[in-house]
């Protein structure tokens, strides 16, 4: 596997088990009746088999708490480790938790039980995480250890209750085809650690394992690190302070620390599924729409086929499909098969097999139309409305006269054309239409703009319109140099349109009024720590979804013409130089780690009229420090994040042109 800095991004070093324990077990409080809610957690007073137990052969495992506990999900978060086929058999009773083993024992093995966060006490429901306790079936225990966090790449939420799994196979295929050596879950936090390993290198993976096989499929999210990592140990000096009535002592402890114990890995998902047809309909005569399982590089190959020949229906019709073709609307414009009431269709996508070769996977697909069914009221119409003309034609013959009977005509149809900007408009959008069918004929002088001059309105250019994108036939767009605060009138007149089948449009008039430049704020990001690969900044709401992007250019991310409000941001580095976010890829060996977020750590308030000058160094906090709370889905506890800090922010805003 290729080493990448990927794997090296900054993170916390996570806090030790041990050194946990250490500050537990030299606390020494008091528990006067009637004081503060106990907010401690369940302390193991003893194991059976004592921890590290040798040449074990027993059946069962007990832990003895210093208080009543209860289990959480317990069938999830015990993970033993290496794994099990048959599920051991966990329960809780007082202050006792029980693990009976129903599967054989491997020989000269060690073995854990990781009971990550599912011990809580009874009473109070202070958890106790991270505890794990184990044994070796032979005569040597291995103890070392790796830790690190499992982060989600794009957003870098915690990944919960993610598998973590080690190899010491260095095969590109063990991931896909083997179960992991060595196992553990990922706790609210996203930290995980892998226990009991020998000093040999290992292969780190995390996979959210849907199916519990202990490795990963192609759909699953996975994240791996990029090299193979060793694990090792050293002693460090650990200062503690052990309390006593009188006072406070602080001593020096000599303590273990495992290594590496700040590994990160961001997950990802290929997106990939098996291709299908999951829908294909006829909803009108002309058009005949299929929703695809997957992405296709290309319009797959759909033939029409008749008594007499395959006629190639992609090529008979005006194709309106999303970005990854999974959606694909044909819009026929052969009249013949209009016509007919019951199309075969064959369906060809070229697509890899099992062994990634590709070829033509067909189906063949039965697309009849049926008139749809009147409604009573309009069966009701139709029969007054017969009754009518019935009793008129009586009265008109009775009295000799001739041919007086309204004829009854279709009511006109037309192609709706409509601009689908609010009445306020930005100064910085371009202007958007949509038909409601692909378009035979757009009339340029048949689309008019006019601007408000004090009480009157005097013609002005003309929006140039064009197609959105060549796959979506029925989106306009038009770009235009507005002029702020001020009011403008777009018209199409009736039949600057033409729609495929010949109908034409109705008028449309609409009046839009751009935006004063007091109206906007502007904030500018100096990027620093990036180094020279293309970055993109990407502009948040509070609900972290992107509302602007914005490229890194000689250092600085410009987004002007903002509504004032509350702005989050990030950036991801571009390393495919296309200016959309890369994803990553585990198939086949193909490993290619997605590309690196940061969040820029502060939450910004925009005013009307203010410009902010925000420099933003992306290695000033570890990463999984960095996001904000306020847009974090899974919160962190108090102490876990440093407190949101807007301060610095009233410092860097300038009124606009100083």
């Amino acid at each position: 596997m290729e080493a990448g800095r990927y794997g090296y991004r900054a993170l916390r070093a996570l806090p030790l088990v041990v050194l946990a324990l250490v500050v537990v077990s030299c606390a020494t409080m008091g528990s006067p009746g009637g004081g503060p809610k106990d907010e401690t957690p369940p302390v193991v007073v003893r194991t059976n088999p004592p921890q590290g137990t040798l040449n074990f052969s027993g059946k069962k495992v007990t832990l003895t708490m210093n208080k009543n506990v209860e289990l959480d999900q317990a069938f999830s978060k015990v993970i033993i480790s290496p794994a099990q086929k048959e599920s051991p058999t966990i329960r809780s009773n007082a202050r006792t938790v029980t693990v009976e083993l129903n599967d054989t024992l491997l020989p000269n093995t060690t073995y854990t039980i990781d009971f990550a966060d599912a011990i809580k006490d009874l009473n109070e429901g202070n958890i106790l995480d991270g505890f794990a306790t184990d044994f070796s079936t032979g005569d040597f225990i291995d103890s070392l250890r790796i830790s690190g966090m499992v982060l989600e790449a794009r957003t870098l939420e915690p990944a919960v209750g993610f598998l973590v799994g080690a190899y010491t196979n260095m095969a590109d295929s063990a991931i896909e085809t083997l179960p992991f050596e060595r196992i553990t879950k990922t706790n609210a936090k996203g930290q995980f650690t892998l226990r009991n390993l020998k000093a040999v290198p290992y292969r780190i993976f995390a996979v959210n394992d849907v199916n519990n096989d202990k490795h990963w499929d192609r759909s699953e999210d996975i994240a791996f690190y990029d090299v193979p990592v060793t694990p090792t140990v050293e002693h460090i000096e650990y200062t503690d302070t052990v309390r006593y009535t009188r006072g406070d002592s602080v001593v020096m402890r000599r303590i273990l620390r495992y290594l590496p114990d700040d590994l990160l890995l961001s997950w990802f998902n290929e997106n990939y599924s098996a291709q299908y047809i999951k829908d294909y309909q006829r909803p009108e005569r002309h058009r005949i729409t299929f929703i695809l399982g997957a992405p296709t590089d290309s319009v797959p190959r759909i033939l029409a086929l008749t008594d007499s020949a395959a006629v190639d229906l992609v090529a008979a019709s005006v194709v309106n499909s999303s970005v990854a073709n999974d959606t694909i609307e044909l819009w026929m414009r052969d009249s013949t098969l209009i016509l007919t009431d019951s199309l075969r269709v064959r369906f060809d996508v070229y697509q890899p097999d099992s062994t990634d070769v590709m070829y033509w996977k067909t189906d063949t697909l039965m697309l009849n139309f049926k008139e749809p069914k009147k409604t009573k009221k309009q069966i009701k119409e139709e029969e007054e409305l017969a009754k009518a003309i019935e009793k008129k034609r009586i009265e008109d013959s009775i009295a000799g006269i001739v041919d007086t009977v309204p004829k009854v005509e279709e009511p006109e149809k037309f192609v709706t054309f409509d601009l689908i900007n609010n009445s306020t408009q930005d100064i910085d959008r371009p202007l958007l239409f949509k038909s409601s069918e692909p378009l035979d004929t757009l009339m340029t002088s048949g689309i008019r703009m006019e601007v408000k001059k004090d009480t009157l309105w005097v013609p002005a250019a003309a929006p140039v319109l064009r197609l959105v994108s060549a796959n979506r036939p029925m989106e306009y767009i038009a770009d235009y140099d507005w002029q702020p605060a001020t009011s403008y009138c777009l018209t199409v007149d009736s039949a600057a349109v033409v729609g495929l089948y010949g109908f034409h449009n109705r008028p449309v008039s609409k009046e839009l009024t751009t935006r004063a430049l007091s109206d906007y704020g502007s904030i500018f990001f100096t990027v620093t720590g990036a180094d020279t690969i293309p970055v993109v900044v990407e502009l948040l709401d509070g609900s972290d979804k992107v509302v602007r992007t914005a490229p890194v250019e000689q250092g600085r991310a410009v987004f002007k013409f903002l509504q004032p409000g509350t702005y989050y941001a990030r950036l991801y580095l571009d390393k495919s130089g296309t200016g959309t976010y890369g994803n990553g890829s585990a198939y086949r060996g193909q490993f290619r780690q997605p590309d690196e977020v940061y969040y820029f750590p502060k939450r910004i308030n925009l005013k009307k009229n203010w410009d902010i000058e925000q420099p933003w160094d992306i290695n000033s906090l570890p990463v999984d420090m960095q996001k904000p709370v306020d847009i974090r889905k899974v919160k962190p506890k108090d102490g876990d994040m440093p407190p949101q800090n807007d301060d610095e922010e009233e410092e860097n805003k300038l009124p606009p042109g100083l």
